[in-house]
């Protein structure tokens, strides 16, 4: 029996609209595995090279730098930024290449309590 106390996860869903060019986005609600792997995976668009590639930026201010990330041909992400966990006190910046196309319903994922 359900305790009707507490909510089933998950609560509910998120989904942003990137257009071409830096879409800035922060997360009021993440997911239980708040990776970057695991909340917008291979949703936007992934290239061999990493000039081609949708692009995520952020600036740690606990380590004081920057950290990115790209999405390579087979949905997986690089860089620094690729095995931290996305968090809720900092943005993000969301470069969708020229060539790719907008994302048009996503990325979008189940948020947890």
């Amino acid at each position: 029996m359900q305790n009707p106390l507490r909510a089933p996860a998950p609560v509910g869903f998120h989904k942003f609209l990137f257009r071409h060019g830096w879409n800035l986005v922060s997360f009021p609600a993440l997911p239980e595995d708040p990776s970057l792997q695991n909340t917008i995976g291979a949703q936007l668009t992934g290239s061999e090279s990493e000039l081609h590639s949708d692009r995520i930026v952020t600036f740690d201010p606990n380590e004081g730098e920057w950290l990115d990330a790209w999405l390579n041909e087979e949905g997986v992400w690089v860089g620094s930024l690729s095995l931290d966990t996305l968090r809720y006190d900092i943005a993000y910046w969301v470069l969708v290449r020229e060539e790719n196309p907008d994302s048009q319903d996503s990325p979008h994922f189940r948020a947890c309590p």
